[in-house]
């Protein structure tokens, strides 16, 4: 669902500080070399203190998002002897030199935020009049584009014409770009509700009631639209999500089979058209604060696992309330939904997580790769995303949503140097998808 500011983790300096210094000395992973050592070394980015080059040197080989404001725990500048030396750095550098191989973005604010200059690979520059003695946090953009993204959809009437019309521009443009695309799309179809004639009934966004049969045939409709469009591109794939969501109706094991049942069915319908196939998905949020909303939540994905053959599920929701500095416990996050809810909806059986990356400062990036590193130290493995969601389409749509309309590239971009940031979570998301209105 369209999310608004609401209710999420923040991090406290001397907590953010500590994890930062940590994530980003021990646990990055960049195609850099060098140690910090107070001499800017080819794969490093530098900051001076003085202008033109001059004074002491602090140099870096992967992104930080905040450098801290006291020592002994800041980011300090190296080269003794020179103008500046084991001063922290964090609004106190007047000129850079990249080194590395990669694109540098210096920050006004700490957190990737706020004003920001790019300096290219190999670039040896005083900071602008914004930046100088104003930077506050820096990031190394890699070589490797952001992957194009691909709509979603919260749908509104029963329109195959429509969805066929969608996939086949989806396939055109694939056919279009170089290499293999393989793009994820929800058709978020609302709550799902067992009536009291005994039919399953998804609720749409109109307030026409339908079947998960007929949300599935749109789902059909797209899929042989993007197949028959792709033409001779014959590796892209498009991956079709039919969505629901646990803010309201009827969230059960049962309810779970239903929709895993529909997402087969669908599949099916498209057996002759290989490049496109059917997953679930669910938007799982914080909705309901009661006590039984975890339990409602796992026994949905046990029901959705209990099918045969079960298509892969996508968990299109966020981590309201989750750490963003910190490994969430088994209970933190939230009273709709706790930390291991979160992970056992987005990890267990088929499920996996496409979390919503809605918010520009990146705090939903954070939580996430808190999330991942939860999973790590309790579970044994890290997440993997097969995506990222947007909404700027439908903020764009209805007025705009301040505060929650990361573009699809931002929203990827955040997660991405999160997950990267630490060596027990790296791994690229796969491509972002931009909900919007139909």
């Amino acid at each position: 669902m369209p999310q608004h500011p609401g209710r999420l983790g923040s991090a406290g300096a001397a907590l953010a500080l500590a994890i930062s210094g940590l994530t980003a000395l021990a646990g990055a992973t960049p195609a850099h070399a060098a140690d910090r050592n107070g001499v800017c070394e080819t794969g490093e980015f530098c900051y001076y203190y003085n202008s033109d080059h001059a004074g002491s040197v602090s140099d870096f080989t992967s992104s930080v998002a905040d450098y801290g404001t006291d020592q002994p725990g800041c980011y300090d500048f190296k080269t003794s002897g020179l103008a500046g030396y084991g001063q922290c750095i964090k609004n106190n550098a007047a000129s850079v030199w990249n080194r590395s191989s990669d694109k540098v973005q210096v920050f006004y604010n700490s957190d990737y935020g706020g004003a920001v200059q790019e300096i290219a690979a190999g670039a040896k520059v005083n900071l602008s009049s914004a930046l100088k003695n104003q930077n506050a946090s820096h990031r190394f953009v890699s070589g490797t584009p952001v992957p194009s993204s691909a709509p979603s959809y919260y749908v509104s009437n029963q329109d195959t014409a429509w969805a066929n019309a969608k996939g086949c521009a989806m396939g055109n443009a694939d056919e279009a770009q170089a290499g293999t695309q393989t793009r994820i799309v929800v058709l978020d179809f609302g709550r799902l509700n067992h009536d009291a004639d005994g039919v399953w009934r998804l609720s749409y966004f109109s307030g026409t009631d339908r079947t998960p049969a007929s949300a599935g045939a749109l789902a059909v409709a797209m899929g042989k639209g993007y197949d028959s469009c792709v033409g001779a591109d014959t590796s892209s794939l498009l991956r079709i999500g039919l969505g629901t969501n646990n803010s309201s109706g009827t969230i059960s094991s049962a309810a779970g089979k239903v929709m895993a049942q529909a997402a087969l069915d669908a599949d099916a319908g498209l057996a002759a058209f290989p490049q496109a196939t059917v997953w679930g998905a669910n938007d799982f949020e914080a909705w309901g604060a009661d006590s039984t909303a975890h339990a409602k939540a796992r026994s949905w994905v046990d029901g959705y696992n209990s099918v045969a053959g079960a298509r892969p599920l996508v968990n299109y929701g966020s981590a309201d309330g989750c750490p963003s500095s910190s490994i969430p416990t088994d209970g933190s996050c939230n009273a709709g939904l706790n930390a291991y809810t979160i992970w056992y909806v987005s990890t267990q059986g088929a499920a996996r997580p496409l979390p919503e990356i809605y918010t520009p400062t990146g705090t939903q990036a954070k939580q996430w790769k808190y999330l991942s590193l939860y999973s790590v130290v309790n579970k044994g493995f890290k997440l993997t995303f097969p995506g990222v969601m947007s909404q700027a389409g439908a903020c764009a749509q209805s007025g705009g949503c301040p505060g929650t309309d990361n573009s699809p590239s931002s929203s990827w971009s955040q997660l991405d140097d999160q997950v990267d940031s630490d060596s027990r979570t790296a791994t690229n998301p796969g491509n972002p998808t931009n909900i919007y209105w139909q």
